[in-house]
């Protein structure tokens, strides 16, 4: 789910995460979690190690910053009257796209990064100075975006485009579309705008992720498709792919499963799915946040995309993270080694970095800040 709505729904995360507890039994990875600074949610990183993330500023809206993997840096623009945030950056560092609020509530909660009340996308080109709007915001069709991602050779980006607020649709998240465009970097322009929408009809969220490495094919998020959500409407959050051929009713092939039982008397279950991303030297692997087994809050996991079966479901995953401790270990009280004290966190954005993962972690239920955490791999 997009962050402002996490608040009032947390402790669903929490009650679905209690009812998981004996579900896919782990135990600890050598992965270890470092703290890096607080108020730093890194976005995405060039290959050079270049990072840009998102801060709140003094004047209580978040903006966008340049520098390294420790949050150590500058702004990346003039200031700007409302949240803005950086949404991905090119390989060579030289361009970087950002979510820009401009609509009459640029400064409220509802519009921060991540959240994207009437956001536009912009694009800046850091060599030249030069800053344009890609697709303008605050429009009837246009109610916010979140998550604009480049594909690898930067000619397309995909992103998720609020095209009913909750209050003209009986949803919570409102409905969304995903797009997809080409873009050129050096004019600062889109073109062959395409849109999708779930051909089930149903009204959600969708969160686009960007695209799965060596194929044409966007990971994103949905809760639009029918899921059994008899326990908690979160399980209806999964990962699903498409062809960024898609018509506007091409059927989209879910890839995260349901999570495998410990014991012979359990079900496998749906649990909730958020997140996607991809290191640059590991096409086959997808990391992605799972709420499942924790005292509240997701942890992060991994799935292996070569054990996908003929419907795409995917094998089952590893976890990588244990901020939220484990409910199979102690019930989750106890500290896992190279990890802080269990309690409600949440893995959003990560960017890569000198072969580890910058990740923003919500240390509390309502995802107001974020803390840069370093995961640093086995």
């Amino acid at each position: 789910m997009i962050k402002n709505v996490r608040g009032w729904l947390a402790r669903l995360i929490q009650v679905g995460a209690l009812t998981v507890a004996a579900v896919s039994a782990t135990s600890a990875s050598a992965a270890t979690g470092t703290l890096v600074r607080a108020n730093c949610s890194p976005i995405a990183a060039a290959a050079d190690g270049t990072m840009v993330w998102h801060s709140a500023t003094a004047a209580g809206w978040d903006d966008v910053y340049v520098g390294d993997g420790n949050c150590s840096g500058t702004a990346l623009l003039p200031p700007h009257d409302g949240h803005r945030g950086p949404a991905d950056i090119t390989k060579d560092g030289r361009y970087v796209l950002l979510v820009t609020a401009v609509g009459w509530d640029r400064r409220t909660e509802g519009a921060a990064p991540g959240k994207g009340s009437q956001n536009a996308i912009q694009l800046y080109d850091r060599q030249a100075g030069k800053l344009s709007t890609l697709l303008p915001g605050a429009l009837k069709t246009q109610r916010g975006v979140i998550w604009p991602k480049f594909n690898a050779d930067g000619t397309k980006i995909v992103w998720a485009q609020m095209t009913k607020t909750m209050f003209e649709v009986n949803f919570p998240w409102g409905d969304w579309e995903l797009h997809v465009a080409d873009v050129n970097l050096a004019t600062g322009t889109l073109s062959n705008n395409r849109a999708w929408h779930d051909p089930s009809g149903n009204n959600g969220q969708l969160e686009s992720y960007g695209w799965i490495p060596r194929t044409n094919r966007i990971v994103f998020l949905s809760n639009q498709q029918p899921v059994d959500t008899t326990k908690d409407m979160f399980r209806s959050s999964q990962l699903y792919s498409l062809p960024d051929t898609f018509s506007y009713t091409t059927p989209p092939t879910r890839i995260s499963p349901k999570m495998a039982p410990s014991w012979s008397w359990q079900k496998p279950v749906d649990v909730f799915h958020e997140f996607a991303h991809f290191s640059p030297n590991d096409a086959d692997t997808m990391y992605t946040s799972i709420g499942a087994n924790t005292v509240g809050g997701d942890d992060l996991f991994t799935y292996d995309l070569r054990t996908a079966g003929s419907d795409g479901l995917l094998g089952q995953p590893k976890r990588i993270s244990y901020f939220g401790g484990d409910m199979n270990l102690n019930w989750g009280t106890k500290a896992i080694p190279g990890w802080p004290a269990p309690r409600y966190r949440v893995v959003i954005n990560m960017a890569w970095i000198n072969g580890a993962w910058v990740a923003g972690v919500c240390p509390d239920m309502y995802c107001t800040t974020t803390e840069a955490w370093r995961i640093s791999l086995p």
